[in-house]
This record gives structure tokens, C-alpha cells and sequence, in this order.
């Protein structure tokens, strides 16, 4: 599935629902535990997800969130350092804030508790990021209970 998604991209004839769909394809294999591979390939795959964050098609946004909030919380190897090193905090942080879609917000909130939990170390730099902690407890006065929910979870 993670050639498929790179070919998609890669090709001359983009299809943005194509991807859409691919994403959410990676995103839902991605909740059955057994189905998340452990190669490096998959980890190349995070980078290209990733990339979609920044999508004018909020679709596409939150098929992405939800596809590396189930790859995180799967805790494979190696994961959690390749989400640090290609600056998940920052991509968050843009996510945690009062004029962003309650969804979006509500998915950047579960990856952040998932990295929280995952491993020590992604703890420790999360409370390093001083901007980061302050966005999510401004999370806590959100309209919506269930990113108030997500946002005690991270904290």
C-alpha cells in the first residue's frame, strides 16, 4: 500500500481523491495491529504522509492525521524517532489552536498523546517544546469535550 501511495503521488496524473482514498486505505489497515509492518519502507512512507498536512483539502488533512495517530500508537520500531526527526511537534503545534477545525484538532491531540506515551525520550523533548505545552493546555478551554479529552490525555 505505501508503494501505491508514493506511486499516486509521484505520477503525472495526481489524483487528490485517489489519495484521499490511499491515505485512508494506510489509515484504516493501520488500526489492525498485525497489518502494521515494522520495515523501513514503512517508515519512508510516514514522510510522505506527512508531507499531506499541509493539503488545502481537509479530507486529505485528516486522513493523514489519522493514519500517523494509528501508526504511532502502534509504537513500531523506529517510528517514533522518524516523526521527531521530521518535526512532528511543529506540524502539530499548527493543528492545536483555536481556529483550526475541531477534528483536525482533536487528531493532533491523539498523535501527541500517543507520542507522549510511546517512549521516554519523545516525552522529554514534548516537554522540552515550551510553545507545544501551551498550545494543548489551551486546548483544555475548547468547546468540544472530546478535545478537551485528547488534550488531558497528552498533558
Amino acid at each position: 500500500v505505501g508503494g501505491a501511495v508514493m506511486r499516486v503521488v509521484d505520477s503525472e496524473q495526481f489524483n487528490a481523491h485517489l489519495l484521499t482514498d490511499l491515505i485512508w486505505l494506510v489509515a484504516y489497515l493501520s488500526e489492525i495491529p498485525e497489518q502494521v509492518p515494522q520495515q523501513v519502507s514503512y517508515i519512508i512512507l510516514l514522510e510522505e504522509i506527512a508531507q499531506r498536512f499541509a493539503s488545502q483539502n481537509q479530507r486529505i488533512v485528516l486522513g493523514s492525521l489519522r493514519c500517523i495517530g494509528n501508526i504511532v500508537a502502534a509504537n513500531a520500531k523506529g517510528v517514533i524517532e522518524k516523526l521527531l526527526h521530521l518535526g512532528i511537534l511543529e506540524l502539530m503545534l499548527h493543528f492545536c489552536n483555536p481556529y483550526k477545525d475541531i477534528m483536525l484538532t482533536r487528531e493532533a491531540l491523539w498523535i501527541l498523546s500517543n507520542l507522549a506515551c510511546s517512549e521516554q525520550a519523545a516525552l522529554d523533548i514534548m516537554f522540552q517544546h515550551e510553545e507545544l505545552i501551551l498550545q494543548v493546555s489551551e486546548c483544555l478551554l475548547y468547546p468540544s469535550p472530546r478535545v478537551q479529552y485528547e488534550a488531558i490525555w497528552m498533558l
